[in-house]
C-alpha cells in the first residue's frame, strides 16, 4: 500500500502537497479566527460550551480528542507545507518527502489536540453553566416580562451575574426590577419564572 501511495506522489508531483497545504491552512485559519471571535462555530469541540455541566465538562476536558476538525486541519496544513519544502527546497525524493511530511502532520495534530485539551482544563468554574441549575434561584427582572411574551432576568450563578430570557410561568406580567424565582426551564436559554411578591429594594 505504501508503494502505491509513493507511486501516486510521483505521478501527481507537488499537486497533492499544494492541495493539502492550501486546504489545511485555509480551514485552520478560519477555525482559529472563529474560535477567537466567538462566532457560531465549533460543531465538534465547542458546541454549547456555555451550557455544559461541570462534571460533564471536566470529563470531556479530561478525555483526549486527537481527531477533531482543528487537529485534522493542522495535519493537512503541515503535511502540505513540509512536503513542498522537502521537494522544492531540498530536492528530496517523493518517498522521503512523504514520510517527513506525514511525521510533521501527525506531530502537529498531536500538538493541536494537546493545546485545546489544555485550554478546556484552564476554564474556570464561572464559565461553566448548566441552565437546569437555575431552578429555585431568585433573580431580578431586567426587562419587563409580558403576560404572553418574554423579558429578561439577571441571576447570580457561580458568582457571575448572567442574563437570561424569561417568561411568566402563570401568564401574569412581571414588571422590571421585581424579584422572581425560576420554576422551570424551557430550553437552553429561556426559563420560566414567578414573582416572589416583593420588589427589589
Amino acid at each position: 500500500m505504501l508503494t502505491d501511495i509513493i507511486n501516486l506522489f510521483h505521478e501527481a508531483g507537488n499537486t497533492i502537497f499544494w492541495a493539502s497545504a492550501t486546504a489545511g491552512t485555509t480551514l485552520f485559519a478560519l477555525r482559529m479566527l472563529t474560535a477567537l471571535f466567538g462566532s457560531a462555530l465549533d460543531v465538534d469541540d465547542m458546541d454549547a460550551d456555555s451550557f455544559e455541566a461541570g462534571d460533564d465538562h471536566h470529563h470531556e476536558a479530561s478525555s483526549f480528542k486527537l481527531f477533531s476538525l482543528h487537529s485534522i486541519a493542522g495535519f493537512f496544513m503541515m503535511f502540505g507545507w513540509v512536503g513542498l519544502a522537502c521537494t522544492q527546497q531540498f530536492a528530496m525524493p517523493y518517498g522521503n518527502a512523504f514520510l517527513l511530511a506525514f511525521i510533521a502532520g501527525a506531530g502537529t495534530m498531536l500538538l493541536t489536540a494537546c493545546i485545546f485539551r489544555g485550554a478546556l482544563l484552564l476554564e474556570g468554574p464561572g464559565s461553566i453553566f448548566r441552565i437546569e441549575k437555575t431552578i429555585g434561584l431568585v433573580g431580578t427582572v431586567y426587562q419587563r416580562i409580558p403576560a404572553h411574551g418574554q423579558g429578561k432576568v439577571h441571576l447570580m450563578i457561580n458568582g457571575v451575574t448572567r442574563e437570561l430570557l424569561a417568561q411568566s410561568h402563570d401568564n401574569k406580567p412581571i414588571e422590571s426590577f421585581a424579584l422572581v424565582e425560576v420554576v422551570n426551564v424551557v430550553d437552553h436559554e429561556i426559563v420560566e419564572v414567578i414573582a416572589t411578591g416583593k420588589d427589589k429594594a
